[in-house]
């Protein structure tokens, strides 16, 4: 986990780890410049699960701190989820990870179905957060079905191939993590500070032959400290978006950017 001031949720979110059916081997939280840090070591001073906490002076990013965690990890690892603050795991979904990959040896990077979580009241939403990150026929990338009311409409496969995966929750073979930092010395791109490195990494895992999976029974909750309102995103969150949409699209699909590049100039001069 990589945590920005993250207090509000981290309690929560451990607390969900500590009581899994089968607890992970460790936990690596890499704090990226928090004001007041102090209180990691409150909240982990009694957990029965060895946990590393990693700190950080100044804000370095999802990506960078995720491959600082990765550099602290356990080389016998097998499995590495990779878990935001405000995300939060049901006691049985370590176990299902277990029957799943039993289920099919080669699974690789894969990913649950996220429903919204109201912090405040402690409760879930029942609406969809992500089940996978798609692209339309013009280059917009969405998380499928957010913010619909989770009726199953989702649910028709086991096992179904996608484009992207959320980075609020990421599930991937140790082996697949090594492979990836072999080729290009990192395993998330330390060039997206924040946004889009998600779906960056996903359709790199793709171009080496690994796709994504989503498995609808793997459930987990998920804040999103924004809300899913684009209008309470500060302009620069905005404009890293939209610039690593273009990086995106010059990479990986050419057919994206025109429409990558007009996001990118409308944030930036026209502040939409």
């Amino acid at each position: 986990m990589v945590t920005h001031n993250s207090e509000k949720y981290l309690e929560i979110n451990l607390s969900h780890i500590e009581t899994q059916q089968f607890k992970p081997s460790e936990i690596i939280i890499v704090d990226s410049g928090s004001k007041c840090p102090n209180y990691l070591k409150e909240l982990t001073k009694n957990l029965t699960i060895k946990t590393k906490v990693i700190l950080n002076s100044s804000n370095i990013g999802f990506s960078k701190g995720n491959n600082i965690g990765l550099k602290n990890l356990d080389k016998n690892t097998d499995y590495v989820i990779f878990l935001n603050p405000d995300a939060f795991l049901p006691e049985d979904f370590i176990a299902n990870i277990i029957y799943l990959t039993n289920k099919y040896k080669q699974l690789n990077i894969f990913t649950g179905k996220l429903i919204g979580y109201d912090v405040n009241a402690e409760t879930s939403t029942n609406l969809i957060d992500s089940t996978g990150i798609f692209k339309n026929w013009y280059g917009r990338w969405y998380d499928r079905g957010q913010g619909k009311v989770d009726l199953g409409q989702y649910d028709n496969e086991i096992l179904e191939y996608i484009p992207a995966i959320c980075g609020a929750l990421i599930i991937c073979k140790y082996l697949l993590v090594k492979k990836i930092i072999n080729n290009r010395r990192q395993f998330f791109d330390e060039s997206f500070f924040m946004y889009k490195e998600d779906i960056e990494l996903s359709l790199y895992t793709i171009s080496v032959g690994e796709v994504p999976k989503y498995f609808f029974n793997l459930k987990a909750f998920h804040c999103r400290g924004w809300n899913n309102n684009r209008k309470k995103m500060s302009r620069i969150a905005r404009l890293l978006s939209a610039k690593n949409d273009v990086i995106i699209a010059f990479r990986y699909s050419r057919l994206s950017i025109p429409f990558s590049i007009l996001k990118y100039l409308g944030v930036k001069f026209f502040n939409l």
